[in-house]
């Protein structure tokens, strides 16, 4: 029986184009791939939400009523396409604190994740106790660095909390890879960049660099991906070559 991959996207800094890559990847699986794919949207601002359609504000129920029990993730999840689902958040789940998580339960459960080939987390731009609870359910991290010298700054933070989380509450946790984001070849900063993250992490970095798209900045406000809204773009053509590469992970 094939288990779903479920993938945390973390990065403790904001900017880093994080959410994008959640929701372009997830699309791109999903429709490009024809893998069944749920995005999940445990980012207070809720930004995956909104960038594919649906509005926070109009939820009844969310992400939130998952995590304090009250609603199973079925009875949760929004259908975007016929294999892309979502698990939305609103505003109820920047009231969820730190005492109202219980790390020793799945945040997913095995049950839950079954329908799925993939499961995307769109985590909160912090370590803090939403980022911990999904990086003790997931099966590896991706994580995306900007092109920029504060962004290499924390991965070594990053890194130390995975490594505790693996050891204390998820021994199956790994690093699937690190997407440079941002990315402009035509400077040597990026390319100094993209060059000390090979020299860190090696075979983990995907080759696919997503570079600056005007196109990928516009999508989110009409509620569409990169795929939708702009299907020749290069930035769908990156997100889709990024796709290519975390399925061949496998």
């Amino acid at each position: 029986m094939k288990v779903a991959r479920i993938i945390a996207m973390v990065n403790q800094k904001g900017g880093v184009g994080k959410t994008t890559t959640a929701v372009s990847m997830s699309y791109a699986l999903a429709e490009l791939h024809q893998q069944r794919t749920l995005l999940v949207d445990i980012d207070t601002q809720a930004n995956a939400t909104s960038s594919l359609g649906f509005s926070p504000e109009a939820l009844e129920t969310s992400i939130y009523d998952v995590l304090m029990r009250q609603k199973t993730l079925p009875e949760v999840v929004l259908q975007k396409t016929e294999r892309l689902s979502v698990a939305p958040a609103n505003l109820d789940l920047s009231g969820l604190h730190a005492k109202d998580v219980n790390f020793a339960e799945k945040f997913l459960t095995p049950d839950e994740v079954a329908p799925y080939d993939f499961v995307i987390i769109d985590c909160p731009p912090s370590l803090g106790a939403l980022t911990v609870m999904a990086l003790a359910g997931a099966t590896e991290v991706i994580i995306p660095v900007q092109a920029q010298y504060l962004a290499l700054e924390g991965t070594a933070t990053l890194l130390k909390t995975i490594e505790l989380i693996r050891r204390k509450l998820n021994r199956r946790l790994k690093i699937g890879g690190v997407v440079c984001t941002m990315y402009d070849g035509r400077t040597k900063l990026s390319r100094s960049i993209y060059e000390k993250l090979l020299e860190h992490f090696g075979p983990l970095v995907f080759q696919t660099r997503i570079t600056r798209d005007v196109r990928l900045e516009e999508c989110p406000a009409y509620g569409l991906s990169i795929f939708e809204f702009a299907p020749r773009s290069r930035g769908a053509t990156l997100y889709r070559e990024l796709a290519t590469e975390v399925l061949n992970r496998d």
